[in-house]
């Protein structure tokens, strides 16, 4: 899914890119300005979405191993954080723009630029190639191909809702650009027609009638894809960040929603423990999960969001957001979240956990064949943002935000005429000449 941050599953998540430069040249004062804590948030989540699909891997048995593989379960949360920043983030972008010229016509190239050439690259090259590819499954690959136009057409949540299945793994995580893509086409014109406080309202309403899809989808019975992955079930983590971004554009901005923040964060986390106690998996395959853990994770990381904004850099949450590390894997989650997905089973096949197991021992062997897949996925992602993407992003310049002109006041039809005054000359002067 979707890259700076301003006032911006699983089979797979979520990450779509959210550019600093989208911000409107006139939005340079907070809430508008880049936050770097948001792109060590970002590269934090994107760790957790990646550990998530790389333990999966066959792998020999060991205490620690196991404990890691534990924790990496819980890693498809990192789809949940990145759709409440997605809402946060558009939303702010684009109550900024408003009242600059060209607002959807700026909005919908940038956002095109910076989303349609790795999307649509990556699944031409899957479609012409994918078959060839040894390492794919072979059904899946021809499946795929034979309801491309799910792909292309951004329908992949609703043909996995409908269908019960990931159709193909390997482009299993295409659901969740979909979500945002249909929120990237219509929140624009929801902004733009609704006042600040009309929108907060807005984002209310789509938070309770996200949840209560979800819960009608559990109670009568519908697969759990439909609770999911479906656009109208997921609305509640894209309105939350909407809404925060909206309450940050009030007198004392982020700073006033601290306090409230800690409050949240701390019940959030409170209800999903009891969850995880009850479960002993937070799973989405549990519908307690489904329904009110997906409102839960939201309200969490909208609180985690403020927090993460207002951490001090000297600090150690402020410290890690703001290390290279995660800030540089935030600048690449986009191509991380494509790719590295793609790149699972033939990494399985040349760096297989459970055969290294077997000569350096098995916890060694899981954290290579983790290190080796991250290595991977940052190569690929690296190449293909200074190779490929970032021509494309240079088209930007020519759809950027401008404030609009000052208006000069209104000149009257029959302005008043302007008293005769004649130059009073004295009369000493007129001796002299």
């Amino acid at each position: 899914m979707v890259d700076a941050n301003r006032m911006r599953q699983p089979a797979a998540p979520l990450i779509l890119p959210v550019d600093v430069d989208d911000a409107p040249r006139s939005a340079a004062a907070a809430p508008g300005t880049h936050y770097p804590a948001l792109d060590g948030l970002r590269g934090l989540a994107v760790l957790g979405v990646m550990f998530f699909h790389f333990t999966k891997a066959p792998a020999a048995p060991s205490a620690l191993g196991n404990l890691l593989v534990l924790a990496s379960r819980a890693g498809w949360v990192g789809v949940d954080l990145f759709f409440v920043l997605s809402g946060f983030l558009i939303t702010g972008i684009l109550l900024d723009a408003k009242g600059c010229p060209g607002y959807f016509k700026n909005f919908y190239a940038r956002r095109s630029l910076r989303i349609f050439p790795l999307y649509y690259g990556v699944l031409a090259l899957f479609f012409l190639l994918g078959s060839h590819v040894g390492h794919f499954d072979g059904e899946e690959v021809a499946d795929a191909v034979h309801r491309q136009g799910w792909y292309w057409l951004y329908g992949t949540n609703a043909l996995f809702a409908f269908d019960g299945d990931w159709v193909c793994e390997p482009l299993s995580h295409f659901w969740s650009l979909a979500v945002e893509e249909h929120f990237y086409l219509l929140w624009p014109a929801v902004v733009f027609f609704a006042s600040r406080r009309t929108l907060a309202w807005i984002c209310v309403y789509l938070i309770a009638g996200a949840f209560t899809i979800r819960c009608a989808f559990v109670l009568c019975d519908f697969g759990p894809f439909y609770s999911h992955l479906l656009t109208p079930s997921r609305m509640d983590a894209l309105a939350v960040g909407g809404l925060l971004a909206a309450l940050a554009r009030n007198p004392g901005g982020i700073s006033a929603l601290v306090k409230p923040a800690k409050i949240v964060a701390a019940v959030a986390a409170a209800c999903l423990l009891t969850i995880y106690t009850a479960t002993h998996d937070l799973s989405p395959r549990f519908a307690i999960v489904r329904t009110i853990g997906f409102t839960l994770l939201a309200a969490l990381f909208a609180a985690v969001v403020v927090l993460a904004i207002a951490a001090r850099p000297e600090h150690s949450a402020g410290r890690l957001l703001h290390g290279r590390t995660l800030r540089f894997l935030g600048k690449y989650s986009y191509a991380l979240y494509v790719f590295h997905p793609l790149l699972v089973p033939s990494l399985r096949r040349w760096v297989p956990a459970d055969v290294l197991a077997t000569r350096i021992g098995a916890l060694p062997g899981l954290l290579v064949h983790l290190a080796a897949c991250v290595a991977m996925s940052v190569g690929v992602a690296y190449g293909s943002w200074h190779l490929y993407e970032k021509h494309f992003l240079k088209l930007k310049r020519f759809f950027e935000y401008h404030p609009p002109m000052p208006s000069s006041p209104p000149t009257p039809k029959n302005p008043p005429t302007a008293p005769l005054r004649l130059p009073i000359v004295p009369m000493n002067s007129r001796r002299a000449s």
